[in-house]
């Protein structure tokens, strides 16, 4: 939890290490929750993309004076950017 603070902070500071640990260790998470969307006549690649666009905001908007959980926030954040590419 304090490490998932600390990469963001590190991130947000430009530091191309802790994205990419960041992006790691949510990628799995970001394309879990793609998979419960269904888009006719898109591809899943698709809907798994804008999981991903949702997980960099996630990333780019985290407030750990706001949030007390990254995880819980980047779901939110990635669920509603694919409902919004849906609708």
């Amino acid at each position: 939890m304090n490490e998932d603070i600390e990469l963001i902070k590190r991130a947000k500071e430009k530091d191309e290490t802790a994205f990419e640990k960041l992006f790691s260790k949510y990628k799995p998470l970001a394309s879990k929750i793609s998979r419960r969307y269904f888009l006719i006549g898109q591809d899943q690649d698709d809907l798994e993309q804008e999981a991903m666009i949702g997980l960099f905001r996630a990333f780019q908007s985290f407030d750990a004076n706001k949030n007390s959980d990254f995880g819980s926030f980047a779901s939110m954040c990635i669920s509603r950017q694919i409902q919004s590419a849906i609708k």
